[in-house]
């Protein structure tokens, strides 16, 4: 009987980091180039992040769960800087 192989849960995890990386990578990149939130589709950002639009929503509910994301990340870049700037 063949065997199932299974991907250890580390790495899955860390895939769906990479992932989820690219997707918060590629708005933040279209932002600053200029495209408003509104402009930019889930085809474009899977496109630019280099995933299929069907994974996109593996990883975020819609373009409102991927900006909450993007923003809590900005507010942790910016508190961790704070923190370094004042020790």
């Amino acid at each position: 009987m063949p065997s199932v192989t299974r991907k250890p849960q580390a790495n899955r995890q860390e895939r769906r980091e990479q992932i989820e990386r690219r997707l918060l990578d590629a708005t933040d990149r279209l932002m600053a180039d200029g495209a408003s939130i509104t402009e930019l589709s889930v085809d474009r950002l899977a496109t630019e992040a280099g995933i299929s639009r069907a994974s996109f929503y593996i990883y975020f509910e819609d373009k409102g769960h991927l900006l909450r994301r993007l923003a809590t990340q900005v507010f942790v870049d910016l508190t961790e800087a704070a923190r370094r700037w004042w020790s």
